[in-house]
């Protein structure tokens, strides 16, 4: 989406990528998956990470929804809210929450969003 917006090209977007110079887009994160069994989310201010690994037993929070152990929220920019301080524990579970959409986003895709035959 990027390429195309900076060629001024229409274009369908059927994946999660985004124009990342689009304007109107206020909220600059980033998905990120990696091979060592983590997701998160990458912002302006916070990276943050958590354990994807379900192999350990039942994963499941006491609404019966998928849990993810292990979250890791690290501070990017100078001035970011101190990732061991009381304002911590409601980002982490703000960003926990995105990155569980996103992941859930993903695997949805995966199946119900075949690829588009070429025109």
């Amino acid at each position: 989406p990027t390429m195309a917006g900076l060629l001024s090209q229409p274009y369908v977007n059927t994946t999660l990528g985004r124009n990342v110079l689009d304007p109107a887009h206020k909220n600059h994160m980033a998905f990120i998956i990696n091979g060592q069994g983590r997701i998160g989310l990458v912002t302006d201010q916070y990276y943050f990470t958590m354990n994807i690994d379900m192999t350990a037993g039942d994963q499941t929070d006491t609404s019966g929804r998928a849990f993810f152990p292990d979250p890791q929220l690290y501070p990017i920019q100078p001035g970011a809210v101190d990732p061991f301080g009381k304002q911590a524990d409601s980002i982490k579970q703000h960003m926990s929450e995105l990155t569980q959409a996103w992941y859930e986003t993903a695997k949805w895709m995966l199946i119900n969003n075949p690829k588009q035959p070429a025109h």
